[in-house]
């Protein structure tokens, strides 16, 4: 890999994820192509794209032969490869903070995501397949979205300010 080598960024603009990965890289100014890709049209399905790629997941990045996907892997191999360029508390080198910000990375896909996932799979199915949902489903969907967002309330009250901590983390972007 040289230095030269652009930085290509894979992403859709309706993904939370793939903006937050946007964000970082704005901060740093951390010259990039973009590379959009149509979900509807399925563009993260083709057989160019899942050889790069095997899981089709959006966001990704390419730099020369290194791939990544995944928003939390993307954003910390950025303060890693970047950090010239990036504030430091993005991704702090202690290592009690630095495991904070992991660990909140961790619940945002395992728990917080996936939450909001399911709520929008349902107003999608409504939308384009005409399937409406229940007010039970509904009722479902938000109550651990309710759960979750009141969790990450008291953190951000708990830590002085943000949910790692008292300064700003990619954690806080995702």
């Amino acid at each position: 890999m040289t230095s030269s080598e652009t930085l290509k960024f894979y992403h859709n603009i309706g993904s939370a994820p793939a903006r937050a990965v946007l964000a970082v890289l704005n901060i740093g100014k951390i010259p990039h192509e973009v590379i959009l890709k149509d979900l509807f049209k399925k563009q993260t399905r083709t057989p160019e794209y899942l050889k790069i790629f095997p899981m089709g997941h959006l966001p990704a990045i390419s730099l020369g032969d290194f791939h990544l996907s995944e928003s939390g892997p993307i954003m910390t191999f950025l303060c890693e490869k970047y950090a010239d360029s990036l504030p430091a508390n993005l991704f702090p080198k202690n290592i009690n903070k630095r495991a904070k910000v992991l660990e909140l990375l961790s619940f945002n896909a395992a728990e917080f995501r996936p939450s909001v996932n399911g709520l929008v799979m349902l107003k999608f199915m409504q939308v384009f397949a005409g399937e409406p949902f229940t007010s039970a489903q509904y009722e479902r969907a938000t109550q651990k979205i309710d759960v979750i967002l009141t969790l990450l309330d008291q953190l951000i009250v708990l830590n002085g300010g943000y949910v790692a901590g008292t300064e700003l983390t990619i954690a806080d972007i995702l």
